[in-house]
């Protein structure tokens, strides 16, 4: 005979889905946003919210899951602090030459003449040959960022024998 209290195997077995915590989900987020645009307003943010997600998703006892996407999140919020602070100097260096060049065209003089070579003027470094301000003059100079123009117009004088 056959045993009657045999259980089926088509009996329904019940999974339990583990939930993704918003936080995980956030930190990978922010993280992936720190490389594109946020720098280290976003990487900070990404790292602390992967410690909160990875700490949860360790206390619930297997209630919550996903925690591959809160190590990722943590894992590239790390990267974009790195990356962040390593080019802190870089950018530092850039203001500095810049300045430093700023600083040695405003001290520096030089010599523009006109195309024919009969008028120059001795201007600030950061002055330069502007041709498009007027057709009808010789020699035109200035810096456009401060909007500072030097214009030269010749007049041709005919002299005629009396």
């Amino acid at each position: 005979m056959a045993d009657e209290t045999s259980a089926s195997p088509l009996s329904p077995v019940s999974e339990t889905v583990a939930r993704t915590l918003n936080v995980a989900i956030w930190s990978l987020i922010l993280a992936v946003l720190s490389f594109t645009c946020g720098w280290l307003f976003t990487a900070i943010p990404a790292v602390i919210c992967g410690h909160i997600a990875r700490a949860k998703i360790r206390k619930s006892g297997g209630a919550l899951g996903r925690r591959g996407i809160a190590t990722g999140g943590l894992v590239l919020g790390y990267i974009a602090l790195v990356l962040g602070i390593m080019g802190i100097p870089l950018l530092v260096s850039m203001i500095q030459s810049d300045r430093e060049r700023l600083q040695r065209l405003s001290t520096e003089r030089k010599e523009i003449a006109s195309d024919d070579g009969k008028i120059k003027v001795t201007v600030p470094g950061t002055w330069t040959k502007l041709p498009e301000l007027n057709k009808q003059a010789s020699l035109q100079v200035g810096n456009k960022s401060e909007e500072v123009y030097l214009m030269m117009m010749t007049d041709s004088k005919l002299t005629s024998k009396i």
